[in-house]
């Protein structure tokens, strides 16, 4: 059993950027800036994905800003601290650490626990939809004016 401790040590991942090692943490707001950006967070884990086979250059841009939200670090100061040239392995270690936060924003479900009382339809977070259906199980009642 991962314990609470454990859990909040274990959030995000390091990465430098411009000299500066950083912690990237999805938090809500960094998540909802990431899914504003690119549409939904099932378009943005594609994006993850993908890595150079996509839009590399925006993932990284929105990645590490929503990731660096908790540290209320602006927006420009991060797009400074990535201004060319950045090298093609500097990319990769970016799209990485950005995948490892990613994947502790959504991590699996405990053990014994299958995800599917959250009304969750598949592993992917883009994907989780909550319905509900229309109950038949109430009778039918006959009108005051019959």
């Amino acid at each position: 059993m991962v314990t609470e401790a454990k859990r909040v040590l274990a959030l995000g991942a390091q990465v430098d950027i411009g000299g500066s090692v950083q912690r990237l943490v999805f938090d809500y707001e960094g998540l909802e800036v990431i899914e504003e950006e690119f549409g939904s967070l099932a378009a943005a884990e594609d994006a993850i994905n993908r890595g150079f086979g996509g839009r590399m250059l925006k993932l990284v841009r929105v990645g590490l800003t929503a990731g660096l939200r908790h540290t209320r670090m602006p927006a420009n100061v991060v797009l400074e601290m990535l201004q060319p040239p950045v090298e093609v392995e500097q990319l990769r270690a970016y799209r990485q650490a950005i995948s490892e936060a990613w994947a502790t924003a959504f991590p699996p479900p405990q053990e014994g626990r299958s995800g599917k009382d959250d009304g969750e339809t598949s592993g992917s977070p883009g994907d989780s939809i909550i319905t509900s259906r229309r109950s038949n199980s109430a009778a039918r009642t006959k009108s005051s004016d019959e």
